[in-house]
């Protein structure tokens, strides 16, 4: 599981991060320093997925959480979202080595094909997303498959038989299965340009 650590409180707006890379004087990674807030998915992730600036242009990590000077401050209330994890992460002299280092990754005077940024984010949110909208619909069937009840005049004896909601079954999972096709193949697309 991959968390979310990108956004910053005290920043003048959403590309503005005060959160640094230094390169280590070996070469082999970047000490990473500052902090952020809502920060999604971090309690229980194996990874945090992190945006900086290393040596004037942005950068993204990868941190494990476990990595000494990451602090989780478990500030946040989830207001009835139940299962939500997110919160405030203090890195202080955090090491990532090189291989978890993404440098140059958003350039404005570049053309936007090399802009890797928007797409990774548009690519995690559409996941958790359409992540939510299968788990409804798998559900959906389920509650049709055990409770419903066919409408009358339709000459069938079970609800998971009736032409209205297979129809109308059969037209979201055809919505859903193109969607889910469209963020794989945006996905291997972003990989083969990383």
């Amino acid at each position: 599981l991959i968390g979310n650590a990108t956004a910053e409180r005290n920043a003048k707006d959403a590309m503005s991060f005060q959160t640094t890379f230094t390169p280590t004087p070996d070469g082999k990674g970047v000490l990473v320093n500052g902090e952020k807030f809502f920060c999604t998915g971090s309690p229980s992730a194996d990874l945090l997925y992190m945006l900086g600036i290393c040596e004037g242009s942005f950068a993204m990590a990868l941190v494990d959480p476990k990595t000494p000077g990451v602090e989780m401050l478990g500030d946040w209330r989830a207001m009835g979202q139940r299962g939500t994890g997110s919160g405030t992460i203090r890195f202080k002299d955090v090491y990532v080595a090189n291989e978890f280092v993404s440098r140059d990754i958003v350039r404005f005077d570049a053309p936007n094909v090399y802009n890797i940024f928007a797409p990774i984010n548009q690519g995690y949110m559409s996941a958790i997303v359409l992540g939510a909208a299968r788990a409804a619909f798998d559900a959906a069937i389920e509650y049709i498959n055990k409770y419903t009840r066919p409408w009358p005049f339709t000459g069938v004896t079970k609800g998971a038989e009736d032409p209205y909601l297979l129809i109308k079954a059969g037209e979201l999972a055809a919505l859903l299965g193109a969607a889910e096709a469209q963020l794989r193949d945006m996905c291997t697309y972003v990989e083969a340009a990383i």
